[in-house]
């Protein structure tokens, strides 16, 4: 189940976005195959951060195993309820006192009894697209989040090619590395300060649930 609103933006929208900030719209200093590199880049790093919010509630309990392998269907868990039958509330159990998840196994601490049903809060990693034209499976609200991160990614490319940052300092009238690295600390700065508030939105709607 899909808990948040994902955006209906194609990577080839979000690199539109960035190229116009970097005033490349034409690709005359990143290529679009570096754009599609950037692009991907910028979704692997957003992750355990920022992530695709889902539940699961395959599992439930035997009376006798108390160990369950987690399903597939999610990367990490957040948090664990648990409930008697199909008229009852979930109710949360607390992590480290009655549940913990490592090694891929979701482990209760109490010997719950037989057929109790169990709700895994938790997620999945991004997908990482494979060409611009694919929809980006990201949050709406972290659109400018990856926009900002491409920006980040192109302007590092510049620091390991001397072509491009000559171009970029001709059409930007003298601008010089160190001016470069300066507007990189900047961009991290924002991305850092947007990416918080991202999973800090992210966290509060597992919680609501």
């Amino acid at each position: 189940m899909l808990l948040y609103q994902a955006t209906s933006k194609t990577g080839q929208n979000i690199v539109d976005e960035a190229e116009a900030l970097l005033k490349d719209s034409v690709n005359g200093i990143w290529s679009e195959a570096e754009m599609l590199q950037a692009l991907k880049q910028s979704v692997r790093k957003l992750y355990p951060d920022i992530f695709t919010p889902k539940v699961d509630t395959s599992l439930s309990t035997d009376g006798t195993s108390f160990s369950f392998t987690i399903p597939a269907t999610l990367d990490l868990i957040m948090g664990v309820q648990i409930r008697a039958d199909s008229q009852s509330q979930y109710e949360s159990i607390r992590y480290s006192t009655e549940w913990d998840g490592s090694n891929n196994k979701l482990n209760l601490y109490d010997k719950y009894q037989s057929g109790l049903s169990i709700k895994l809060l938790g997620g999945t990693r991004l997908t990482v697209p494979d060409a611009l034209g694919t929809t980006l499976d990201i949050p709406t609200d972290a659109e400018d989040l990856i926009i900002t991160a491409i920006k980040m990614e192109c302007m590092e490319m510049l620091l390991l090619d001397k072509g491009k940052l000559n171009q970029f300092a001709a059409r930007e009238q003298g601008v010089t590395e160190v001016d470069v690295i300066n507007m990189i600390d900047m961009l991290k700065r924002d991305y850092t300060r947007r990416k918080d508030e991202v999973a800090t939105m992210l966290i509060s709607l597992m919680t609501r649930i």
